[in-house]
């Protein structure tokens, strides 16, 4: 464990790019014994990736199901910021 650390929060990792994607990887210890990784949750939402331009990719967020044995993501599905008329028109 990284220096007394036991856990990691990537917030919108839908903008993530190769390169965040290899150091999350790594600070994660995804590859290593199970005991001598960290907790990592990931926040995101695969409708908002707005830095393509950038080299993020949804590729990433998606990928995190798979590369964390994650069996059924949490979907947050209330709003506290609209109204439902605009969420349902969103979606």
């Amino acid at each position: 464990i990284m220096a007394g650390f036991r856990y990691i929060l990537v917030d919108e990792y839908q903008d993530i790019s190769e390169e965040h994607y290899r150091l999350v990887s790594a600070l994660a210890g995804r590859k290593r014994a199970e005991e001598d990784k960290l907790t990592i949750l990931a926040v995101g939402d695969d409708d908002q990736n707005i830095y393509a331009f950038n080299g993020t990719s949804n590729e990433y967020i998606h990928r995190f199901q798979k590369d964390y044995n994650v069996a059924q993501p949490d979907y947050l599905t209330y709003n506290y910021r609209s109204t439902q008329h605009i969420i349902s028109a969103a979606n």
